[in-house]
């Protein structure tokens, strides 16, 4: 047998390292979602959200995930099940903190299924920039909704919610990505077309209103929705703002932060923060469920390494 280099060895060494550095991360986010967990058990005295509308929520965003796998089909001009898939199980990934395990395994499984490493990566981010297009251009509903905030607020969320919108023109949101370095050199030649900008459009905006209703129904087994529009927009918003905070896994705290500013006065941020405790239980279930559900087909899909 022949000895291992040293190359060799250090390559196996990162990895080992990578695989504890992954591991330590999830206990961390698992131990601060039980406290969490705890929290708002104790904010609401024991009061737990129906079993009916928790699978509903976890239906809904179920539903959220499909049409998402749509986008993400639109933005790489690639409809095939096994695309689609590997976007699904990708979606466990952002749990983890620092949002890169999700989009190294994102364009992995895509580049398993035949996607371009460069086209990948240019799409996850055609992707990413979309998803807070759409997600930011909610703020103008939000303002329209939100008539106990002041006049100037409401005034800047219009502009900002307006202004979001200018990403979704190709031309546009080509030279915001020749901005940014990690694809700068291969936007060109792996861009969408505005079809397909459009179409990822559509597929965000039906996933976030799938998951902003989820959250209103959680929030209404706890206490009375008098208004779920303000609820759903308020939700998407914050959906946005904890996207847009990367290092923190699926945006904890900060959505919870940015709910409890936007919808104070509608009921106590207790209630409020324990909904959206409640409605993250629902959507992890949902995705795991998705996960298993979709990976056969990764699996028929991979390439057997006898044969190559």
């Amino acid at each position: 047998m022949g000895r291992v280099g040293p190359e060799a060895r250090v390559t196996r060494l990162s990895l080992r390292v990578r695989r504890l550095i992954v591991a330590a991360a999830v206990i961390v986010v698992l131990v601060a979602f039980a406290f969490t967990l705890a929290a708002a058990w104790n904010d609401t005295d024991g009061v737990l959200p129906s079993t009916p509308r928790l699978l509903g929520a976890g239906g809904l965003w179920a539903i959220g995930l499909l049409a998402g796998s749509v986008g993400w089909g639109a933005i790489l001009q690639d409809q095939r099940l096994v695309v689609r898939a590997g976007f699904i199980v990708s979606q466990l990934g952002k749990y983890i903190p620092g949002g890169v395990v999700q989009a190294t395994g994102q364009v992995a499984l895509a580049r398993q299924s035949g996607v371009a490493a460069a086209r990948g990566v240019t799409s996850f981010v055609t992707m990413a920039v979309v998803q807070i297009s759409v997600g930011g251009s909610c703020l103008m509903v939000l303002a329209a909704m939100w008539t106990s905030a002041a006049a100037g607020i409401r005034m800047l969320l219009v502009l900002a919610g307006c202004a979001s919108l200018l990403l979704l023109d190709r031309r546009l949101l080509l030279w915001f990505l020749r901005k940014i370095p990690r694809v700068r050199d291969s936007a060109a030649d792996s861009f969408v077309d505005q079809r397909g900008i459009l179409v990822a459009a559509a597929s965000a905006l039906f996933s976030l209103v799938a998951a902003g209703a989820g959250y209103a129904l959680v929030l209404g087994s706890i206490e009375r929705v008098e208004q779920p529009g303000r609820v759903i927009a308020a939700f998407i918003v914050a959906w946005t703002a904890g996207f847009v905070v990367v290092p923190l896994p699926s945006g904890l705290g900060v959505r919870e932060a940015v709910i409890a500013t936007v919808l104070h006065g509608v009921t106590t941020s207790s209630v409020l923060v324990a909904a959206s405790v409640y409605h993250r239980l629902a959507i992890v279930a949902a995705e795991g469920c998705m996960a298993l559900a979709f990976l056969p087909v990764l699996r028929r899909s991979a390439p057997d390494p006898e044969k190559s």
